[in-house]
């Protein structure tokens, strides 16, 4: 889902209240509720409306959407975390012969779905594996949950972990 960029006006009260609900619940079927709000308080961007509407977006995107309407703190974590991911190569990266076209990035959706692994149930990952993944997540690892416990209202007890796990 495309998300404008959120106008400080829509922010209201409302908006705000429902978005802290659904963070704190982690249940996010009141989006529709959130696009009246928006809309109630002059959101015009009729797409994302309908979206809000229309779509059931997965958790993580549900997620997504509720942290960049609630604060430009939450937006400015979101955009970190998709920038950070679009650094790395995506699952299944280091299977690929050497010839291989250089794979895609890797998405907002599966780094939060392995941290948030790791954050709930202290999974590691392997199956992204490899020496990069290495060491990006050990030089931006407090980055990288200082912007997860923003961008999803959910604190990690060890911030200096490191989810993902050599597969060596």
């Amino acid at each position: 889902m495309k998300i404008p960029t959120i106008k400080p006006e829509w922010r209201t009260s409302t908006v705000i209240e429902l978005c802290q609900s659904m963070r704190e619940a982690q249940e996010f079927s009141a989006l529709p509720i959130l696009a009246d709000a928006l809309q109630d308080a002059d959101c015009d961007n009729d797409e994302f409306l309908l979206c809000l509407r229309t779509e059931t977006p997965s958790p993580i995107e549900s997620q997504r959407v509720v942290a960049v309407v609630m604060s430009a703190e939450g937006a400015e974590s979101v955009r970190w975390l998709e920038e950070f991911a679009s650094d790395l190569p995506s699952k299944g990266a280091y299977d690929l012969e050497e010839d291989s076209p250089e794979p895609p990035p890797m998405s907002y959706e599966q780094l939060m779905q392995a941290a948030n692994g790791y954050a709930m149930f202290g999974e590691r990952t392997t199956e992204h594996g490899g020496q990069d993944w290495q060491e990006a997540l050990y030089h931006n690892k407090k980055e990288v949950w200082k912007h997860y416990q923003i961008a999803t209202g959910q604190r990690v007890d060890d911030d200096e972990a490191n989810f993902f796990a050599c597969s060596c």
